[in-house]
């Protein structure tokens, strides 16, 4: 009875307020609206009508694309509700401040209760990400960090008597909190432009206005919004235990009939991959490039470089756990065979073998190590600095609270050689071993070269530009270390084959849909670099190529160095199932004569 009553004020202030509204704030409103109106209209149709080969001309005037123009209107259109809701909670006296025991204590749990629905809904990557060892640090950090805020806030709220500044601070704290807890650590949100990151912040202030609203303004209904918070809290830890319940259903293919596989000859076998090896025919093609610097590394008397090479599966993650799955079918394309958290097809072949499994990513980005790989680099269980939460998020001091400034005195001495020096020197070794079982070695550098960024605008001469540059001289560098990389093995005192390929593509198709130009989808994110740098495995430029019909993958690739090197190579042949998302034959870049 008593909300209703209280319901029933509401509306009549608010009715109040509408009709004592100033006229020219009400024209105001009206021409916001209708302006809102036509460019979001703009935007939309000409999201349908415009060409793949086309630049829009807000662009062409302003450098805006259609994503950040979308962004923009709503930005400006949130600011106005904003301002709109203060201003109405102000007329129809909603927005007194927090000045009673009770009001202050709704608040800073509400507070609180946002504090912990961004925690958790973090805590898959930070699980993922982190070692054991640092779960203990990292959420003693942040509790430290949510009693400091909750007392922070009890103080603003006793000594303040303002509901605007109250608000104000309501709000700061929550849009702090989330950004530090989650916006920064996602990459939609970090590489998404300036544009759609002041739209969502932004509407996240909106969000926590209403809330600080609502609480205040209905004080019997709080209670409904403790529930919703709590159970939020726990909506990500449900959906975690589901995801693993689903996995779990989701059983790999036979495991053993790789595992049955016996090699009569053992070479070691090292691969490196190069992020973003374009084919230095498409980097032509696409980037208007004479000569790609690393051509001439690729033509050397020792290399043997495969035509129409592609990446089965893209991007990194997917692409380095396709290799270690050997794209089988019936093995879905989990993330976890790289580091060895799960048994893979490639890997149970070798382990049965005797070779010595490492594998190596420059961040935790593709987790920590599990018992299906002998040696994973780099080791999580002590770089707080090296971990993908922290890297990903690096260029915010706000990240986790600063946790990944202050936790880095945990870490043990990091080294100061770049990864790409590492992973020669870890070759290296394994090269001038003299003894010891065979080795297998998987390596990615994420230098030198790179895709495209998130906001590059397929076919605009400006990213095209900017991104070429950046290309020459990526490729540059990944000349010097596939030239370094070949001289290493020329020393080898150990029978080996070294492979060299990409992960994927450069992705300057990145705004193009895949139904508008099929060909250039396919051959710009899965053309790759495919070639042995050295190859001492006894095995012929033929006998590799057997699982070729008219493509390389590096899966078909190994196959193909497996049967060269397997007693029945029929067992081999038998166990084989490729599975790959496109007909590669159909988009061939590289013709052989």
């Amino acid at each position: 009875m008593a909300d209703s009553k209280r319901l029933t004020f509401i509306l009549q202030k608010t009715k109040k307020a509408l009709i004592n509204i100033p006229s020219k704030l009400r024209s105001g409103l009206l021409i916001g609206t209708v302006s809102y109106a036509l460019c979001m209209l703009y935007v939309l149709i000409y999201h349908w009508l415009i060409k793949v080969h086309q630049i829009d001309p807000i662009y062409e005037l302003f450098g805006v694309g259609l994503r950040g123009q979308f962004y923009l209107i709503n930005l400006l259109a949130v600011i106005a509700i904003i301002f709109a809701i203060i201003f109405s909670l102000n007329q129809i006296g909603l927005l007194s401040p927090a000045d009673t025991p009770r009001s202050r204590y709704r608040l800073i749990v509400v507070s609180a209760l946002i504090f912990l629905n961004a925690a958790v809904s973090s805590a898959g990557s930070v699980f993922e990400d982190m070692s054991d060892r640092f779960l203990l640090p990292i959420y003693a950090w942040l509790a430290i960090v949510l009693i400091f805020q909750t007392v922070i806030l009890f103080l603003l709220l006793k000594c303040i008597r303002s509901g605007i500044v109250q608000l104000f601070i309501f709000t700061l704290l929550g849009t702090i909190t989330i950004y530090a807890l989650n916006f920064c650590l996602t990459s939609w949100f970090r590489t998404g432009g300036m544009a759609l990151q002041s739209f969502f912040l932004a509407f996240t202030a909106l969000l926590l206005i209403s809330l600080f609203a609502f609480v205040l303004g209905r004080p019997s209904a709080w209670k409904n919004v403790i529930a919703v918070l709590s159970f939020s809290c726990l909506a990500p830890l449900l959906g975690t235990a589901l995801n693993y319940s689903t996995n779990k259903q989701r059983e790999s293919g036979p495991i053993e009939r790789f595992a049955n596989i016996e090699l009569s000859s053992k070479p070691d076998i090292h691969i490196v991959s190069l992020d973003s090896l374009a084919p230095p025919e498409l980097a032509a093609q696409y980037l208007e490039i004479s000569e790609v610097p690393y051509q001439e590394a690729l033509a050397e008397q020792n290399v043997e470089r495969f035509s129409n090479a592609f990446a089965t599966n893209v991007p990194t993650k997917w692409s380095l756990n396709s290799v270690m799955r050997l794209a089988q079918s019936d093995f879905p394309p989990y993330l976890d065979y790289f580091s060895g958290r799960r048994a893979s097809p490639l890997q149970a072949l070798l382990r049965e073998n005797g070779y010595q499994i490492a594998t190596g990513f420059p961040i935790t980005y593709l987790g920590y190590k599990g018992k299906y790989v002998d040696t994973y680099k780099p080791d999580p269980s002590w770089a707080v600095r090296n971990s993908a939460i922290c890297v990903l998020a690096n260029a915010s001091p706000l990240a986790f609270f600063g946790f990944c400034n202050v936790g880095s005195i945990l870490d043990k001495q990091e080294s100061a050689e770049p990864w790409s020096d590492q992973v020669v020197d870890i070759l290296q070794g394994y090269l001038e071993r003299n003894e010891g079982p065979p080795i297998f070695s998987y390596h990615h550098i994420l230098d030198p070269i790179g895709h495209t960024s998130l906001d590059y605008i397929t076919y605009d001469p400006t990213s095209k530009a900017e991104y070429t540059e950046t290309f020459l001289s990526g490729a540059d560098k990944a000349n010097k270390l596939i030239r370094k990389i070949s001289l290493l093995a020329s020393h080898s005192v150990r029978r080996a084959i070294i492979i060299l390929t990409g992960d994927h593509g450069i992705w300057v198709s990145r705004t193009v849909k895949q139904e508008d130009d099929i060909r250039f989808f396919v051959q710009d994110r899965h053309g790759v670099v495919l070639a042995t740098l050295h190859n001492e495995s006894g095995c012929s430029l033929k006998e590799l190529e057997y699982f070729m019909p008219n493509y390389a993958t590096p899966e078909r690739l190994l196959a193909g160095l497996f049967r060269c090197l397997a007693s029945t190579p029929h067992t081999l042949d038998k166990a084989l199932d490729f599975n790959e998302p496109f007909d590669f034959q159909n988009y061939k870049y590289h013709i052989v004569e």
